[in-house]
C-alpha cells in the first residue's frame, strides 16, 4: 500500500503473513513477494525489474480469524460455537485493513474499525519507476489505490 510517495512497510502481522507466503511460494515465483503485484502474477517493468505476486493479506487475516475462533470454540466446535467465538474476538490483527487491527462485537459482524480514502491510479509495465521506486504512485506497475487520508473510525 502506498501514499503515492512511499511504500508503507509491513506491520508485524503483515510481515509474518509475508514471510509465510515467501517461504511457501518463493521457489514457484522465483523471488520473494512484492507489494501490490496481483495474485499469481510475475511482472517485468520497463526497466527490466521483475516483481512477483504479493502475499494475500485478506486471506491471511481471515485464516487467523478462523484459527482464533476455532481455538476459542473449544473441544468439538460446531458452526454455532465457532461463530459465537469469532464474534467475541474484540481485538485481532488485520493485514492492510483498519490501521492494522480490528474486532467484532454484539451486532458487529465485520472486523474493520476504521476506513481510509483511496484514489485509483493507473500504471502499467510501461510506466517507469520514479526515484522512490513507485509507478505513478503505485507500489507495482499495475493500477492501484493510493491512500489519501488517515484511518477514520467506523461508527
Amino acid at each position: 500500500m502506498t501514499d503515492g510517495k512511499t511504500i508503507r512497510p509491513d506491520n508485524a502481522f503483515e510481515a509474518e503473513c509475508r514471510a509465510f507466503f515467501d517461504e511457501s511460494f518463493e521457489a514457484y515465483f522465483g523471488n520473494k513477494s512484492y507489494p501490490g503485484v496481483p495474485a499469481g502474477q510475475i511482472l517485468t517493468d520497463v526497466a527490466g525489474k521483475v516483481v512477483s505476486s504479493d502475499y494475500a493479506p485478506q486471506e491471511c487475516a481471515l485464516a487467523n480469524i478462523l484459527n482464533l475462533g476455532l481455538t476459542a470454540a473449544g473441544v468439538n466446535p460446531t458452526r454455532a460455537s465457532t461463530l459465537a467465538a469469532i464474534l467475541n474476538l474484540s481485538e485481532i490483527p488485520l493485514a492492510v485493513l483498519a490501521g492494522g487491527s480490528g474486532g467484532f462485537g454484539p451486532g458487529k459482524a465485520y472486523a474493520s474499525n476504521a476506513v481510509h480514502t483511496v484514489v485509483v491510479t493507473a500504471a502499467t509495465v510501461d510506466t517507469p519507476a520514479d526515484a522512490n521506486g513507485l509507478y505513478n504512485g503505485c507500489a507495482a506497475p499495475v493500477n492501484c489505490g493510493v491512500v489519501i487520508s488517515d484511518w477514520v473510525p467506523i461508527g
